[in-house]
């Protein structure tokens, strides 16, 4: 079912490509689709941009394509854009394998939505290897947690800023990450909170399209990361995305970075200060903080991998029905003192009967 709904990959950003021009006149595109084509198409309508429609369907002509246009909760239905391709790249995301993990902080909400993802073969749970990293033991999702002793998750807010003064904890997770070693199993190590939505899949094709055009710098000593926030050239701790040379650069070096209160800058300041080279990707991503998309990032429209952010498990579970990424049948998840089951047949909110997500 996951296949299907990859037919295209598209948003109202610039190629990822920094040695490609952008041209607000004549604006470039990447798309994705099922095929395993990522395609750079320059869009011939300012229309196009504002509507807030992505392209669904395509038929190839002499030259040119024509785009059939869906729907996506903005625009207007009449509008439409004719689409040139500019080039076109193979890739084939089952050359990509991916370590996936989450932090879940202790008696909160986050072990619901864990367990939404995991029902669904989703989240991280739909990556090569996975882990949920915390300071208490347990299971979530099927899984014994990772646990780091004597952590506290528990954070401050940085006065003036808002910022969670959180680098001290992610700190300590990567480096448990670095010690443990499963990261070196894979090309890249991924870390996404648990209101974020991935189908994880999906995103392997967009990895596999940076692997196709750069691998050779991201297989250099210091390695390479994505930078999911391309307006704004940054990276949001909502997904971050490092090679496995970064990793390593990362864990082995960081004493030489500054330090920032809020762990996204400080990784991001960090990795660049250390040389390892930022890659922007912006259309796998739809982010409440950074305007990469052109539909709201909480309601999950729109032809992306990741959406930030899900804050409630019915919340994720309409998120990935709208993507049409639901397993195909209802499920039940059971443990010894839980009992989780989803029953979806339309986008409303889905229902669900729960006890006590609490695992012995």
């Amino acid at each position: 079912m996951e296949e299907a709904a990859m037919t295209s990959f598209t948003s109202d950003v610039p190629a990822a490509n920094k040695d490609e021009e952008y041209d607000d006149d004549d604006d470039e595109y990447i798309s994705v689709d099922g095929s395993g084509r990522r395609r750079r198409l320059s869009v011939n309508s300012s229309e196009w941009k504002r509507s807030g429609y992505a392209a669904t369907g395509v038929l190839l002509s002499v030259g040119a394509i024509v785009c059939l246009i869906s729907y996506l909760g903005h625009g207007h239905p009449n509008s439409s854009a004719e689409l040139e391709i500019l080039d076109e790249v193979e890739v084939d995301p089952s050359n990509v394998s991916i370590y996936c993990w989450a932090a879940m902080l202790p008696d909160s909400s986050e072990r619901g939505l864990l367990e939404m993802a995991a029902s669904q073969k989703q989240g991280i749970f739909g990556c090569d290897a996975y882990a949920v990293w915390s300071s208490i033991n347990g299971t979530v999702g099927g899984i014994n947690i990772s646990v780091i002793e004597n952590l506290n998750m528990f954070v401050g807010i940085q006065p003036g800023t808002g910022w969670r003064m959180n680098t001290p904890v992610f700190q300590r997770i990567w480096n448990a990450i670095y010690e443990e070693g499963t990261w070196k199993l894979h090309d890249w190590t991924l870390k996404f909170d648990p209101d974020t939505v991935v189908i994880a899949s999906r995103f392997k094709f967009s990895l596999a399209w940076h692997q196709s055009q750069w691998w050779s710098n991201c297989e250099k000593p210091r390695g390479c990361y994505l930078r999911n926030c391309p307006a704004y050239h940054e990276l949001y701790g909502a997904a971050e995305v490092l090679s496995r040379n970064a990793l390593r650069t990362l864990a082995e070096e960081q004493r030489n970075c500054w330090y920032i209160a809020r762990e996204d800058s400080w990784i991001d300041s960090c990795l660049a200060h250390l040389g390892v080279q930022p890659r922007e990707e912006g259309p796998a991503f739809c982010l409440g903080a950074c305007p990469t998309c052109n539909t709201d990032p909480h309601e999950c429209w729109g032809p992306h991998a990741v959406w930030h952010a899900a804050k409630y498990p019915w919340k994720y579970h309409q998120c990935l029905e709208r993507q049409n990424a639901l397993l195909p049948t209802t499920i039940t998840s059971t443990s010894t003192k839980s009992t989780f089951t989803i029953t979806s047949t339309s986008t409303s909110t889905p229902n669900m009967s729960t006890s006590s997500h609490q695992h012995s």
